[in-house]
Protein backbone atom coordinates (compact mmCIF):
# COMPACT_ATOMS: atom_id res chain seq x y z
CA UNK A 1 0.00 0.00 0.00
CA UNK A 2 1.58 3.24 -1.04
CA UNK A 3 0.44 6.10 1.24
CA UNK A 4 1.27 9.79 1.22
CA UNK A 5 0.82 11.89 4.61
CA UNK A 6 -1.30 15.03 4.79
CA UNK A 7 0.50 17.80 6.23
CA UNK A 8 -0.69 19.33 9.61
CA UNK A 9 -2.41 15.89 9.97
CA UNK A 10 -3.21 12.52 11.79
CA UNK A 11 -4.08 11.47 8.28
CA UNK A 12 -2.61 9.36 5.62
CA UNK A 13 -3.75 8.98 2.48
CA UNK A 14 -3.78 5.82 0.47
CA UNK A 15 -2.89 6.71 -3.36
CA UNK A 16 -4.56 3.90 -5.27
CA UNK A 17 -7.77 3.90 -3.11
CA UNK A 18 -7.82 7.79 -1.81
CA UNK A 19 -8.92 6.09 1.46
CA UNK A 20 -7.94 8.79 4.13
CA UNK A 21 -6.38 6.78 7.01
CA UNK A 22 -6.12 8.16 10.71
CA UNK A 23 -2.62 7.10 12.04
CA UNK A 24 -3.05 8.79 15.80
CA UNK A 25 -3.03 5.77 18.17
CA UNK A 26 -4.57 7.49 20.87
CA UNK A 27 -7.79 8.49 19.10
CA UNK A 28 -8.14 4.39 18.13
CA UNK A 29 -7.56 3.36 22.11
CA UNK A 30 -10.50 6.49 22.97
CA UNK A 31 -12.89 4.59 20.46
CA UNK A 32 -12.00 1.12 21.39
CA UNK A 33 -12.36 2.08 25.20
CA UNK A 34 -15.87 3.63 24.06
CA UNK A 35 -17.16 0.70 22.20
CA UNK A 36 -15.75 -1.61 25.03
CA UNK A 37 -17.47 0.80 27.20
CA UNK A 38 -21.16 0.79 25.66
CA UNK A 39 -20.88 -3.01 25.06
CA UNK A 40 -20.62 -3.55 28.63
CA UNK A 41 -23.45 -0.96 29.73
CA UNK A 42 -25.81 -3.37 27.02
CA UNK A 43 -25.10 -6.52 28.99
CA UNK A 44 -25.81 -4.97 31.94
CA UNK A 45 -29.20 -3.52 30.76
CA UNK A 46 -30.02 -6.97 29.34
CA UNK A 47 -29.09 -8.81 32.47
CA UNK A 48 -31.57 -6.03 34.88
CA UNK A 49 -34.30 -6.75 31.70
CA UNK A 50 -34.07 -10.45 32.44
CA UNK A 51 -34.00 -9.98 36.29
CA UNK A 52 -37.13 -7.40 36.31
CA UNK A 53 -38.85 -10.21 33.80
CA UNK A 54 -38.20 -13.17 36.58
CA UNK A 55 -39.47 -10.82 39.38
CA UNK A 56 -42.42 -9.87 37.38
CA UNK A 57 -43.24 -13.76 36.82
CA UNK A 58 -42.32 -14.11 40.69
CA UNK A 59 -44.99 -11.57 41.67
CA UNK A 60 -47.53 -13.07 39.57
CA UNK A 61 -46.89 -16.16 41.02
CA UNK A 62 -47.48 -14.91 44.29
CA UNK A 63 -50.47 -13.06 43.38
CA UNK A 64 -52.03 -16.28 41.83
CA UNK A 65 -51.24 -18.17 45.63
CA UNK A 66 -52.46 -15.21 47.24
CA UNK A 67 -55.94 -15.53 45.12
CA UNK A 68 -55.94 -19.55 45.13
CA UNK A 69 -55.90 -19.48 48.68
CA UNK A 70 -58.16 -16.69 50.09
CA UNK A 71 -60.81 -18.55 48.11
CA UNK A 72 -59.86 -21.45 50.00
CA UNK A 73 -60.02 -19.87 53.23
CA UNK A 74 -63.40 -17.98 52.47
CA UNK A 75 -65.18 -21.56 51.11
Amino acid sequence: METIKIIGTDFIRDVNTKVLINTNEKELEDYLDKVASLKKQKTEIDDLKGEIQTLKTDVCDIKDMLTLLSHKLCS
